[in-house]
């Protein structure tokens, strides 16, 4: 019996190491879509009233302008009688003005309310501005449904300030928001 010896050189086992690599990647890249297929039912609350359900939308994300520190965090909140649901702002800026008009801006489409003012109280240096105002469901829907981020604009009597959200941040959180919307229609029997 002939026993023929197999001579291992290094290179043959960075050649095996390399070709695992493409593999180790569509692994954790599977792995990762798996784990970014999020539990939705941390992002919203919702509750039986007596005229409908009353869902309570907790984006993960905040509008901000950079050049002048202003920041905005915002709630969503839907009763499923209804055909618009209400958008509430945390406003955080350096000036006391009231806001006349909220419109996000988006490919092209604008969609805007007039809000009403619930509070503006000062926070160290700055101005927090809580406002509350509401927006067509459907809009919304449409809106969180986009890739691309919008751009929020606040019209005061100042002028208008814009504000943005960053693209990384908009495009995994507005998948979740649309996902809920779907949920609601289709919990609606839309």
């Amino acid at each position: 019996m002939q026993h023929t010896k197999f001579m291992s050189t290094g290179n043959n086992k960075s050649k095996r190491v390399c070709h695992a690599y493409p593999f180790l990647i569509s692994f954790l890249l599977l792995l990762s879509s798996v784990c970014s297929a999020q539990n939705i039912s941390k992002y919203y609350k919702s509750s039986k009233q007596e005229n409908g359900v009353l869902y309570f939308v907790m984006p993960k994300m905040e509008f901000d302008n950079k050049s002048n520190g202003s920041n905005l965090n915002y709630d969503i909140t839907y009763l499923t009688t209804l055909d618009s649901a209400t958008v509430n702002i945390s406003f955080t800026d350096d000036s006391v003005n009231s806001i006349d008009r909220i419109s996000f801006v988006q490919n092209g489409k604008e969609f805007s309310s007039n809000p009403k003012k619930i509070y503006i109280e000062p926070h160290k240096s700055k101005w927090v501005h809580r406002y509350t105002s509401r927006f067509s469901f459907n809009d919304l829907h449409f809106l969180f449904a986009q890739e691309i981020s919008p751009k929020m604009i606040l019209h005061t009597s100042a002028g208008a300030k814009e504000l943005t959200v960053n693209q990384s941040s908009w495009r995994k959180n507005s998948v979740i928001v649309s996902r809920v919307f779907s949920m609601i229609k289709l919990s609606k029997g839309q």
